[in-house]
């Protein structure tokens, strides 16, 4: 294998399969993967769509891989009324909270799919079914527009006028070029047709959906602020209410301007007609300013990529504000768990600030033992964790992450366009700093 070969060394692993983990063959596959992560570290993540059916199974699959695919539980909504206008009422929310509870208790990942304007769909229930998914503890939340397909029915004319759905077409992230053919360059992108009102939700909830799944995005997938999420958990208290609590007011202009700049890439992305689009996009230039990542990213991913960068430093002030406001609300009085949410947040800040930039250290002064606090489980005497002296702790990257990063950073790159494809690839908690070495007692 050539130096390139080595430095460009691929982490993750696509399996072709929309219902992997059904059958006894796919444990045996499982078992030879098993084999080549333990012997040569990969693949540390499985990009594969598990089976709906034989969660058992399913289930054995995910814990001989080492966790390192996630489960899929999608339902698109568990609105009843939704459910019965897409002919999708077969869908159990009782068995998809017990299948991601199931997948906890063994370490593994797992996420949901939820469509966004589906007809019969409301910003009620929509916010509905994330916050069951959310209480469910999935690990990630995919929140996707609905594609009206050529040739569905969603895509007749009869149903549009049925549910008074209006639409709009943009281009498909990362789907565009410029290319050769019979002897011509020719410049062309991929255009979808996608619903943004019916008539039970009006643009401006679509709108206000969207700023939603940012925030589910930004604090609750991919666990950035796991801790915080089990802290709530073992004090009683809703994180989907936290999070709710960040949407009606994070009170940070840094953070709200992100939020802003992201719904305004939102709408601008939208076209009404699509002869329009069609012929914006013919043009070379603009396709190339479509590859240079000024047009057509997954939205989502991009804002991700920004939070997790140059708005951190807001991401977190606005996680503990919102947390403090909260707690003293619902346990007034109760200083020791304000203390242990301001030792949490900094516990993230020194895991993640500036992770795919720089590698170096952080520390940071705790009152309490955050790492051991969630080894062991959360006891109703939280006292118990706090440390003797205050004490300062060093975090750090060790070889293998360092080797992980390095090599998607070479691939994709580290500015926002490069993080968001990067994210979209890993398992940010097996990247994160951990605690090393506690430096000194504070005074």
């Amino acid at each position: 294998m050539s130096a390139l070969q080595v430095e460009e060394r691929r982490n993750d692993l696509l399996i072709a399969d929309s219902n992997f983990g059904m059958f006894n063959e796919d444990l045996d596959t499982c078992r030879v993967i098993a084999g080549e992560q333990a012997e040569h570290g990969y693949p540390k993540y499985i990009n594969v769509a598990t089976g709906k059916n034989k969660k058992e199974r399913v289930l054995e699959a995910a814990k001989l891989v080492n966790g390192a695919m996630k489960l899929a539980g999608s339902v698109q909504s568990l609105d009843p009324g939704v459910q019965e206008n897409i002919k999708r009422s077969n869908i159990s929310a009782d068995q998809i909270v017990e299948m991601a509870l199931r997948a906890s208790e063994i370490g593994t990942n797992t996420y949901s799919e939820i469509i966004l304007a589906l007809p019969g769909d409301t910003v009620e229930a929509h916010f509905a079914s994330l916050k069951t998914l959310i209480e469910a503890n999935f690990s990630t939340l995919s929140m996707y527009q609905l594609m009206i397909l050529p040739g569905t029915e969603l895509g007749l004319e009869s149903t549009k006028e049925r549910y008074g759905m209006e639409t709009k077409y943009r281009v498909l992230p990362r789907c565009f070029g410029t290319y050769p053919i019979l002897g011509e360059d020719v410049s062309v992108a991929e255009i979808e047709e996608i619903c943004v009102s019916n008539d039970t939700l009006p643009y401006e909830d679509y709108l206000r959906c969207r700023r939603m799944n940012l925030i589910v995005s930004v604090f609750y997938n991919d666990g950035v602020f796991r801790e915080l999420i089990q802290l709530l958990t073992a004090l009683g208290l809703s994180r989907s209410d936290w999070l709710y609590r960040i949407y009606e007011d994070s009170r940070s202009e840094r953070f709200d301007g992100m939020v802003a700049d992201f719904l305004g890439d939102t709408e601008g992305e939208l076209w009404d007609r699509f002869a329009d689009l069609d012929a914006f996009t013919a043009d070379p230039e603009v396709i190339e300013r479509y590859i240079e990542g000024e047009f057509g990213s997954n939205l989502i991913f991009r804002y991700k990529a920004v939070s997790m960068t140059e708005r951190f430093d807001a991401v977190c002030d606005v996680a503990l504000s919102t947390m403090r406001d909260y707690l003293r609300e619902a346990l007034p009085g109760r200083d020791d768990v304000l203390e242990i949410a301001e030792d949490i947040v900094a516990y993230k800040r020194c895991q993640i600030e500036a992770l795919f930039e720089d590698q170096t250290p952080r520390d940071n002064v705790f009152r309490y033992d955050v790492a051991g606090l969630f080894q062991t489980g959360v006891s109703d005497d939280l006292e118990a964790h706090r440390l003797a002296r205050p004490a300062r702790v060093r975090f750090v990257l060790d070889h293998d992450q360092k080797e992980t990063i390095d090599s998607y950073v070479r691939i994709f790159g580290n500015d926002v366009r490069g993080l968001s494809r990067i994210l979209s690839r890993v398992f940010l908690q097996q990247l994160m700093r951990q605690p090393a070495e506690r430096l000194t007692e504070a005074a």
